[in-house]
């Protein structure tokens, strides 16, 4: 449960600095919540049995601004015996909310659709929270702790190369080659249609360097999933299929995330130039994908892997919780057997806001 003691507010302006508007915002604070608890996991500060754990949101204050304008907001974790966690949090954390204040002066017309615009965030004070009427039942949720076996990082990495980037206090990822093989081969057999499997393996705890890292183990391809040329879903019958698997292999092993392909949809009459620059070519996690992964795999450590299919033949990337949104990062290619890049592929679409929703700098 996240305690809070201001009202966080968007504020809009044009290109050129112009107000729009300011929105107030009920933001879902969740992925907050569970990247600092992954961060006190890492620590070794796992939570109590059976009690809640509550952690508080504190504004950053702009350095240049000051007040009310906040360059971010910390989420601060209370893990018992005067001990806190501490999560920083860019204001980015908000693209969404500003992706729909946006929508809604576009219906005010105060915007056109593709306009560019900037957006502040604002701390304001005051609880956002409305009195509860009387006989309100307030449920707590146990903060349980996290299914760890001992692990080897450095073994690990002795047996991996290192593959695209890598930012400084990630949680180390490592994926056999030969998962990614399977991905590939699931991806080309899709043909135009999308594939998909999930992710399983362990969560590590490295007592030696008092860390935790992800051992993918496996892909179990996807039955019974929904599958469609730009979208697949993951169905009740799918995780049934996996938790089966997983029984069966008599492992321990947990679900750790997800992968899906993209198939090559590309029209083969556009110009080589144009092909160049299609969004449809670069490594992408769509907003359909975000909200699959945000309702299926919501705990930080979890992870997406996406097989593409380009001019340039199929590549892999990795999609993860990253400051409280999901991003492209690198991972280690455990037990290689042929050479592969060190790097992942120069990207003609980042994954950053594009420049109809820019934050302000």
């Amino acid at each position: 449960m996240m305690r809070l003691q201001h009202r966080f507010e968007l504020l809009l302006l044009t290109a050129d600095g112009d107000t729009i508007g300011q929105l107030p915002m009920d933001p879902n604070w969740e992925p907050a919540l569970e990247c600092v608890r992954l961060e006190a996991e890492r620590k070794g500060y796992p939570p109590r049995a059976g009690r809640p754990r509550h952690a508080r949101v504190e504004p950053v204050p702009d350095a240049k601004s000051g007040p009310p304008r906040c360059r971010g907001f910390e989420a601060v974790l209370d893990c018992g015996r005067g001990r806190e966690v501490r999560a920083f949090f860019p204001f980015t954390y908000f693209k969404e909310e500003a992706r729909r204040g946006a929508a809604h002066y576009v219906e005010q017309r105060k915007l056109k659709a593709g306009d560019t615009f900037l957006y502040r965030l604002l701390a304001l004070p005051g609880t956002p929270r409305a009195p509860r009427p009387k006989g309100t039942i307030i449920a707590e949720e146990i903060d349980d702790p996290y299914p760890v076996e001992p692990g080897s990082l450095e073994a690990l990495e002795a047996r991996s190369v290192s593959f695209g980037t890598h930012r400084e206090g990630q949680l180390p990822v490592f994926i056999p080659e030969r998962v990614l093989d399977q991905a590939a081969a699931l991806t080309r057999a899709a043909g135009r249609l999308e594939t998909g499997g999930i992710l399983i393996g362990r969560l590590l705890r490295d007592k030696d360097r008092r860390d935790l890292g992800v051992d993918v183990t496996a892909l179990i391809p996807a039955r019974h999933a929904e599958a469609e040329r730009m979208q697949i879903a993951f169905t009740a019958d799918t995780f049934e299929y996996v938790r089966h698997a997983i029984d069966v292999r008599g492992r321990g092993e947990i679900m750790l995330g997800s992968m899906h392909s993209h198939p090559f949809l590309c029209n083969p009459d556009c110009p080589p130039e144009s092909r160049r620059v299609c969004p449809l070519q670069s490594d992408f996690f769509s907003s359909q994908d975000v909200q699959m992964h945000t309702t299926l795999f919501p705990k930080a450590y979890t992870i997406a892997l996406v097989a593409t299919i380009s001019d340039e033949g199929l590549r892999h990337a990795l999609f993860a919780w990253d400051e409280g949104v999901i991003r492209q990062r690198g991972f280690f290619i455990l037990d290689p057997t042929k050479e592969l890049p060190t790097e992942a592929p120069s990207n003609p679409n980042p994954n950053t806001p594009p420049a109809h929703e820019t934050p302000c700098p």
